[in-house]
């Protein structure tokens, strides 16, 4: 079997968070399903995969970090994904993509795109229209990135406090990391 390689580890340290919240919640699911919005060498996708044997993954990431590494970083997370090819669908292209899937399908997305304060707000819409009820919205680097142009902080704040008034979300975790479950929540009063 194929060990996984990656240039760059920007996951392990979500591992114990992520063994503490996502596996129970998915492992508890028969035949879960799982949005990644980026993916990069496929780290976080084959923890997915390695640890939720039933997991069913669809990943949408562009892979054009740089011309001349593309190609390079694609090839790599088809490679890390190999072993598990016949559960993972691939859309290359922007997260935009994710607007074409099915409402209420998954049982968790991960966000971890473009990290900038406008993309992380497209997609923290976009995700939760695709999520079940119960289904666990995972955004990276809450607390890290450049606070110039690149932070997903500021997205995050204003989409929990938009859906937490209305009861569709509830916060499973506040760290590095931010944790969300996805409730029915109440109907805004009719005008």
């Amino acid at each position: 079997m194929h060990q996984p390689t990656f240039s760059q580890d920007w996951f392990s340290h979500n591992i114990v968070l992520w063994q503490r919240h996502v596996a129970p919640h998915l492992i508890s699911i028969d035949n879960p399903k799982v949005l990644e919005i980026g993916a990069f060498e496929g780290q976080s996708s084959v923890w997915f995969l390695q640890n939720i044997p039933t997991l069913r993954l669809t990943v949408i990431d562009p892979w054009n970090f740089t011309a001349s590494s593309s190609d390079e970083t694609f090839n790599r997370f088809k490679l890390n994904i190999s072993p598990y090819i016949d559960r993972v669908e691939i859309l290359r292209g922007k997260s935009e993509l994710a607007k074409s899937l099915a409402s209420n399908q998954f049982d968790a997305v991960y966000v971890d795109g473009e990290h900038t304060s406008a993309a992380v707000l497209h997609d923290a819409v976009i995700s939760y229209e695709l999520l079940k009820v119960g289904g666990l919205l995972i955004f990276d680097d809450y607390l890290g990135g450049d606070k110039s142009i690149m932070y997903p902080k500021p997205a995050v704040d204003f989409f929990q406090d938009a859906y937490i008034a209305l009861r569709k979300i509830e916060l499973i975790s506040d760290g590095y990391q931010r944790i969300y479950r996805k409730l029915n929540g109440i109907s805004p009063p009719q005008f």
